[in-house]
């Protein structure tokens, strides 16, 4: 009877009763992501904008980011989304990372999602962290539309026909949001050390994203950038993977994951000779959110687990593990690796946020308030504790003393670290492609600009009153370095084969902790003097590091590699074909998208929507 009623509903009313259920979808997740907040509602021809009265502030920067970025997609991808994007800025720390995961499993296995995604952006993140927030949705609703169109006629018929083996889309997310990078470029390293590249398809399912990128990152060295549309067109021809490969490069699956193999095993035997180290501390990369070493025997971990997120505390010899407290429901932590455990002489604290502000606890379980918010980064000295508060307009770093906040800098960059030693305050600041590092003096506006690197920066620690150690990017992998603020010399100590995730620096401990997939792991020596660490003249870059440069300081010839002819076939709108989106005149979005302040509508949004 149930059935049977369905299918009433579904002639009588022509799809009313499954656009109610896709509302009813949206609103239970919109009220639980963001509450009774009254959102007001501006759209332009790209995007509908939720925003709040904090919020507002921020729209345009964030339209020039994501607009720009959007371009890029649908240029990659060889598709315009047929509708703008819905993209709520949120001013507090969203997670809606579990919902995409289940999103996911519900797709791979076979059911059809109704309701359009959103964007969620926090505006406590650099301009580079919101443009990859937004690829990552972004990229997912361009290819959900442009494989499985935009109905639920269409996509009742095409998620049940098109066969994708499960990698293939969640890898192109992945690829199309952060390229090659370094974090990239890493887990696939670790996957070559640990189970080899000689069989494709025997990569663990838990590397399907990575296992993904590097074959679209692959699938564009071979044969140019129209790799990526041509066979996601295809494949929506023929509705099978192995033969949208086959019509698109006359090459069978087969003998691409061959040279898929030869062209990584190449790479990644070039970079054999960087070490790791050993008999390190295994932990879990994605559950650790923070560490605190106060000794080589001794540290202390926040975690995550089904329960929520718990401190512990860590005795190597003789082996023990014991939790010291739970955080409550409301308590969040702070950004992952962002100093949350700190040690003042012998009492450790942790510090996470509420609703009400920072919350501090000690060991003893007892708690104070601090009444700020937007906190992204943290540090302890003896009774003082300093607040980075970073957005993607300002950053200021504070000073909490006594019950008094004292601000000590204010700049319009993205402030990622900093360091205090003595009256002095150092930190690196992300602005547009470069990354800052400045010094300051208590007590005085001015500063002065210690270094300036067209690579990421991250984690900038006093060494001593002269000298720094932060990790950098530079050559592929997130390697060590010091550098003399007197000499302006900087010097690299380390060349590891892995990424280092975070680093510590005391008068007792060098610690780095390496992103080593499951062997990932926490290495702890004793302290080392800044004179005193080895340093190496240069490091060579990784292989696919240096490939970049060299395809950057090359005139690239363009080749036609549609060997089977698809000149005459005409890339389309799935559900209703209209022109070829590259011969069409592109520049003439982009001048839609300059125009379009123009023609924004604003109002409330939807009560739906609150």
């Amino acid at each position: 009877l149930f059935l049977f009623a369905m299918r009433y509903l579904y002639i009588a009313s022509n799809l009313r009763f499954f656009k109610s259920i896709s509302i009813l979808f949206l609103v239970a997740i919109s009220t639980l992501c963001f509450g009774s907040v009254k959102m007001k509602l501006l759209t332009t021809a790209d995007f509908n904008f939720y925003f709040t009265d904090s919020t507002a502030a921020y729209i345009n920067t964030i339209d020039t980011i994501i607009g720009n970025r959007l371009g890029q997609l649908q240029r990659r991808l060889n598709y315009h989304t047929s509708r703008p994007i819905d993209v709520f800025i949120e001013s507090g720390q969203v997670d809606l990372q579990h919902y995409y995961e289940e999103r996911e499993k519900r797709i791979s296995n076979g059911e059809i999602i109704l309701a359009r995604e959103r964007v969620v952006l926090n505006v406590n993140q650099s301009a580079q962290a919101i443009s990859e927030s937004f690829s990552l949705i972004a990229a997912d609703i361009l290819v959900d539309e442009m494989m499985y169109g935009g109905t639920l006629q269409d996509k009742v018929k095409s998620t049940n026909l098109i066969n994708l083996p499960t990698w293939v889309l969640p890898g192109l997310r992945l690829y199309l949001t952060y390229g090659w990078s370094p974090e990239l470029d890493n887990q696939l390293r670790t996957v070559h050390d640990e189970y080899g590249l000689q069989d494709f398809n025997a990569i663990p399912q838990r590397y399907d994203d990575i296992k993904g990128a590097a074959f679209w990152k692959f699938m564009e060295h071979n044969y140019g950038e129209s790799a990526i549309p041509t066979v996601l067109y295809m494949a929506r021809l023929t509705r099978k993977f192995n033969a949208s490969v086959y019509y698109s490069f006359q090459t069978s699956v087969h003998d691409i994951y061959m040279d898929w193999k030869d062209y990584y095993s190449r790479a990644y035997s070039s970079d054999q000779k960087k070490p790791n180290p050993i008999d390190g501390i295994p932990l879990d990369s994605d559950l650790l959110l923070d560490f605190l070493v106060i000794s080589e025997n001794e540290y202390y971990t926040l975690e995550k687990s089904f329960t929520g997120f718990s401190l512990f505390k860590n005795i190597i010899n003789p082996s023990s593990r014991r939790k010291i407290l739970n955080l409550k429901k409301n308590e969040v932590p702070l950004p992952k690796f962002a100093g949350a455990i700190s040690n003042a002489g012998k009492k450790v604290s942790l510090v996470c946020t509420s609703s009400d502000g920072v919350v501090v606890y000690n060991l003893d379980r007892s708690k104070k308030s601090v009444p700020i918010s937007g906190v992204t980064y943290v540090r302890t000295v003896g009774k003082d504790q300093y607040f980075a508060q970073s957005s993607l307009l300002s950053s200021n770093i504070w000073k909490y003393t006594s019950g008094k906040m004292e601000l000590l800098a204010s700049t319009k960059g993205y402030i990622n670290s900093f360091d205090v030693s003595g009256n002095s305050i150092v930190w690196a600041e992300s602005k547009g492609p470069k990354t800052l590092i400045k010094k300051a003096s208590f007590g005085t506006a001015d500063y002065s600009l210690v270094l300036e690197s067209s690579h990421n920066i991250r984690q900038v620690i006093f060494a001593n009153d002269s000298t720094l150690i932060y990790n950098s990017s530079e050559n592929g992998i997130w390697n060590g370095k010091l550098f003399n603020i007197a000499t302006s010399e900087e010097f690299d100590v380390t060349n590891y084969r892995s990424n280092i995730l975070s680093h510590q620096y005391s008068d007792k401990v060098f610690v780095e902790f390496l992103d080593r997939g499951e062997f990932s792991a926490i290495y702890i020596t004793e302290h080392i003097k800044a004179k005193d660490f080895y340093t190496y003249e240069n490091l060579e870059p990784t292989y696919f590091n240096m490939a970049s440069v060299e395809e950057q300081s090359i005139e690239v010839e363009e080749k036609n590699n549609n060997i089977d002819s698809l000149e005459s076939y005409v890339f389309q709108s799935p559900v209703h074909p209209t022109t070829d989106f590259t011969v069409s005149n592109y520049d003439s979005l982009q001048e839609l998208n300059k125009n379009s302040i123009s023609n924004r509508i604003e109002g409330e949004a939807p009560e739906y929507f609150s």
